[in-house]
C-alpha cells in the first residue's frame, strides 16, 4: 500500500487559514475522487483561525463528488480504541439505499462498539474494500482522538494515517502544535 505523506498546514497568529491551505485540502480530495493517490491534510492553528471553515469546504466538495465521508465530531469523545474509531467510521457510513432491515441488522452488528467482531472485519467494514468509492475522514481536533485513543492501539491508528489504503484520505486539523507529540 502506498505511503500517502501528511501535509501539515499552519495558520499563524490571528490570520485565518488562507486559500492556499483549502486549496490543498480540495485537491487531494479531488485527487481521490479521480483515483489518484491524494495525501492527508491537517490544518493547525488557534481557536478561530478557520480551521473548522476549511475542513467543511473539503468535506462538502467529497460528498458532491460521490466519496464516501466520515465526519467525526469536533473532539470525538467516546472514542478511546482502534475499534471504537473504526466503529465510529462506519456508522457515519452506514449503508445507504438498503432497505430498513438490512440497515437495522448492520447497525445491530455493530452494536456495542464492535465487540464481537475481530478488528480485520470491522476494519473491512469501516474502510471498505479496494474497488469501492473513495472514503473521506474528517476528523476535527485530530491530536485529541490520538490522545484518547489507547496507547498499546495508538499504533494502528497512526499506521492508518501513514500507510492506508489507497482509496484513503484523512482530513483534519489540530490545535497548535499537537499533533507531533501526539504521533510518538
Amino acid at each position: 500500500m502506498p505511503t500517502t505523506p501528511h501535509d501539515v498546514s499552519r495558520a499563524r497568529g490571528d490570520h485565518p487559514v488562507s486559500s492556499p491551505v483549502i486549496a490543498s485540502m480540495l485537491d487531494s480530495v479531488i485527487d481521490l475522487t479521480f483515483g489518484r493517490p491524494a495525501q492527508h491534510v491537517v490544518v493547525a492553528g488557534g481557536f478561530g483561525s478557520g480551521k473548522s471553515y476549511a475542513l467543511g469546504r473539503a468535506t462538502e466538495v467529497a460528498a458532491k463528488g460521490g466519496l464516501r465521508v466520515a465526519a467525526l465530531a469536533r473532539g470525538p469523545l467516546g472514542i478511546s480504541s482502534y475499534a471504537d474509531f473504526l466503529v465510529a467510521v462506519a456508522r457515519a457510513t452506514r449503508p445507504r439505499g438498503r432497505s430498513r432491515d438490512d440497515v437495522d441488522l448492520w447497525r445491530r452488528e455493530l452494536s456495542d462498539d464492535g465487540n464481537d467482531l475481530n478488528l480485520d472485519e470491522l476494519e473491512r467494514r469501516a474502510l471498505g474494500a479496494p474497488g469501492d468509492a473513495g472514503l473521506v475522514i474528517v476528523v476535527e481536533s485530530m491530536d485529541q482522538l490520538l490522545h484518547q485513543v489507547r496507547s498499546t492501539d495508538r499504533p494502528r491508528l497512526v499506521d492508518l494515517l501513514t500507510a492506508g489504503p489507497s482509496n484513503l484520505l484523512v482530513l483534519g486539523s489540530v490545535h497548535g502544535n499537537g499533533l507531533a507529540a501526539e504521533l510518538g
